[in-house]
């Protein structure tokens, strides 16, 4: 992803999809949940984790603003409850659209594909027992207008 302008901090995303779903969530930063962990996993009835270093979950937020042409690459993840429907069979490509929203609600759309996978079996999220570090409102955001 590529800032088009400078100062652009990301509020929310969402992943619109080819379906309707009910709940998606991003993978939150693991030094945010636990402080220790250097990776972003998906925990369920087997575990799938990614290093800290490769995913852009943690550089998406809105403490941190963008200059314009800077870019960020790497892995967001994040996990529905919803099944993918099976007209996407496994390796399917999927188009969807990821929309950011600036620090001032302003939303900004663009086309994704996703890769069906089917192998790896159930990933049903598992709350962590760990303690948080902070809320969303413990500090200030230090972006002004």
């Amino acid at each position: 992803m590529t800032s088009n302008t400078s100062g652009f901090a990301v509020s929310h995303i969402e992943l619109e999809l080819p379906w309707k779903h009910t709940s998606f969530w991003w993978l939150e930063d693991p030094e945010v949940i636990d402080g220790l962990s250097r990776r972003y996993r998906f925990v369920g009835a087997s575990t799938v984790d990614f290093p800290r270093d490769l995913v852009i979950n943690h550089r998406l937020q809105v403490t941190r603003a963008f200059s314009a042409g800077e870019s960020v690459e790497g892995f967001l993840l994040g996990f529905g409850c919803d099944p993918i429907p099976a007209e996407f069979s496994q390796g399917k490509m999927i188009r969807a659209f990821l929309v950011l929203y600036d620090q001032f609600a302003r939303p900004y759309r663009a086309p994704v594909e996703l890769w069906a996978d089917r192998t790896t079996g159930n990933l049903s999220p598992v709350r962590s027992r760990a303690k948080r570090r902070g809320g969303l409102l413990d500090k200030r955001d230090p972006i002004g207008r």
